[in-house]
């Protein structure tokens, strides 16, 4: 068999050798789409240079997927009726010699000889093909990855959108609860806090929410910041799951205030030492006062059932003592007629012989009687002696009708006879420093109260106007005033002592639950704070005057008649 590299019927030579230059593989059909010439482009593609006997049907170099396509197209140019130059190309798939295929682009021409000969040039396009494949694949997955990429933003907007709006609430949250928020970096010793938190403390925060934790530690007062200290570091150290702690701080401007810290370790290094923590405070100052008020409240109850009983023990034997001292009275009176006689009979019969003899026994008796200081002393006794048992009778009332706690509701109440008992019950606390002097309205209209509140109201008032005068220290007794007046619908009560006075600094805190100016243990700093709450309850109004050096005078005024629930929030002058 010889190579296809023969001269084709019809075609110079020298237009073989043309087409065996050319870059493109072309094969040269005749009429029958036999394939009489191979250039040299074209054999390197199909035949590997092996010989291949010419004419070869150009079925032998085209896979069967092809076939018709080809057909189609070789038919309808070489029934042209011109000579036309290929104007577009098509994809077929070729056969190789070895029965190998690959993916060719063609274009059909007919040439410009005698004969009716086609030109089929054609090119290897795997490579290409595999490279736009590549490409398509590259395309779609970057396509598939911008979605990707675009899905991942548009989520993480999103996300970061939701968690703006999450913060944004978080904030409003912050900003409008009543207790103060506290995230504490414990490496780095910052705390970040919202503006509740300074404001309960009392703190000024230069650096907008950042403090530091010697700052807030610093207020904590000297008796409760061992505690605190060891409740944190019992927390911090993992031995207490949760942090609840309550202290007392003290405010920049010497306020008092009961903190409730909560909180918990929320991150720690591989080490377990902690990293950060977080929790809130509040102020439970009125939360302690309801709390000593309470107390207060049942340890007066206790009191009273234990003042009743007593009083009704007492009131047994006082009434006997009070018959019996009555009865030696009349007694005395009628005995004194006979201590007379007996006296001048001594003095008409002392001069007779006779009479010595005979009454000796009797003048001997008159004699150490001495019935003249008996007939003046015994009556002056008794008298004192029920004079001392009637204030005994009335400390008992007073007692008993203190302590008996009454209605819980407001019923009409007589302040001036309350005051009488008040001057009673804390005459202890006032007759060794003061004079005591009441000018109370006569007829004064009974005041629509809850009895045990008010009766408490005075004591305080009474027993802080005694405490203020003792604390003058000069040796001198002093003088403490009760007034009671009606004025426009209201019952005012003034108490005013010659005390000390109420320094200015403090004048706007005295009020205020702890704040007290006495040593520990002798003053709770609530008497004023629950006289306050007391009037507040009954819609009244509570101010003083004081003068350093000079005395206070407390002004108390609650209406006549009964208005509200005890549940208003007036203002308190």
């Amino acid at each position: 068999m010889k190579p296809m590299t023969a001269p084709c019927a019809g075609m110079p030579t020298a237009c073989l050798d043309t087409l065996d230059g050319l870059p493109d593989a072309i094969m040269v059909l005749n009429h029958t789409e036999a394939v009489t010439h191979l250039n040299r482009q074209a054999r390197m593609l199909l035949c590997r240079d092996d010989a291949v006997a010419p004419p070869v049907p150009i079925w032998h170099f085209v896979a069967p997927a092809s076939r018709a396509e080809i057909r189609e197209i070789t038919r309808n140019t070489l029934s042209a009726a011109e000579c036309p130059y290929p104007e577009t190309t098509f994809e077929v798939t070729l056969r190789r010699s070895d029965a190998s295929t690959f993916l060719a682009e063609m274009a059909v021409g007919r040439l410009p000889a005698p004969q009716a000969l086609l030109a089929a040039s054609f090119r290897d396009i795997t490579a290409r093909k595999d490279s736009e494949a590549r490409m398509v694949r590259l395309l779609s997955d970057a396509h598939e990855s911008r979605q990707r990429v675009e899905s991942l933003a548009a989520e993480t907007i999103a996300q970061a959108e939701a968690l703006a709006a999450s913060e944004s609430r978080l904030s409003m949250v912050l900003h409008s609860v009543r207790d103060g928020y506290w995230d504490w970096d414990v490496r780095n010793k910052v705390v970040h806090s919202n503006p509740q938190f300074a404001e309960i403390l009392g703190l000024d925060a230069p650096n907008g929410p950042l403090l530091s934790p010697d700052a807030i530690t610093a207020l904590v007062i000297d008796a409760d910041r061992a505690d605190m200290a060891a409740a944190l570091r019992r927390h911090l150290r993992g031995q207490t799951q949760n942090l609840i702690h309550e202290c007392r701080v003290s405010r920049k401007d010497g306020t008092l205030a009961w903190i409730e810290f909560r909180g918990q370790v929320i991150s720690r290094d591989s080490r377990g030492r902690a990293l950060r923590a977080t929790g809130l405070i509040t102020d439970i100052s009125e939360k302690k006062q309801l709390d000593q008020e309470r107390r207060r409240t049942m340890k007066m109850e206790a009191i009273g059932e234990l003042a009743a009983g007593v009083a009704h023990e007492i009131n047994t034997p006082l009434q006997f003592v009070g018959d019996n001292l009555a009865f030696l009275q009349s007694q005395t009176a009628r005995a004194t007629k006979a201590f007379q006689l007996v006296a001048d009979i001594r003095t008409q019969v002392s001069a007779s012989p006779l009479w010595r003899v005979l009454g000796g026994d009797l003048l001997a008796a008159a004699d150490e009687a001495d019935l003249s200081y008996a007939r003046n002393e015994i009556p002056e006794a008794i008298r004192e002696a029920l004079d001392g048992l009637d204030r005994v009778s009335k400390i008992v009332q007073a007692l008993k009708e203190f302590s008996h706690q009454g209605p819980s509701e407001r019923v009409a109440v007589d302040l001036n006879r309350m005051i009488e008992n008040t001057v009673t019950l804390t005459r202890n606390e006032w007759k060794y420093v003061a004079e005591i002097e009441t000018d109370l309205e006569p007829g004064l209209p009974h005041v629509h109260c809850v009895p045990h509140e008010c009766g408490q109201l005075l004591v305080n008032l009474v027993v802080n106007a005694a405490h203020a005068i003792r604390a003058m220290a000069d040796g001198k007794k002093g003088l403490l005033t009760i007034v009671s007046r009606a004025v426009a619908g209201q019952v005012e009560i003034r108490v005013s002592d010659t005390g000390c006075g109420i320094p200015p600094e403090i004048r706007n805190r005295i009020f205020d639950p702890f704040f007290t100016t006495k040593p520990i243990g002798q003053g709770t700093g609530q008497g004023l704070a629950l006289a306050q709450a007391t009037v507040k309850r009954h819609r009244g109004t509570i101010s003083f005057q004081s003068e350093i050096g000079r005395g206070t005078v407390f002004s108390v005024r609650l209406p006549i008649d009964a208005i509200g629930t005890g549940d208003e929030t007036d203002l308190v002058r």
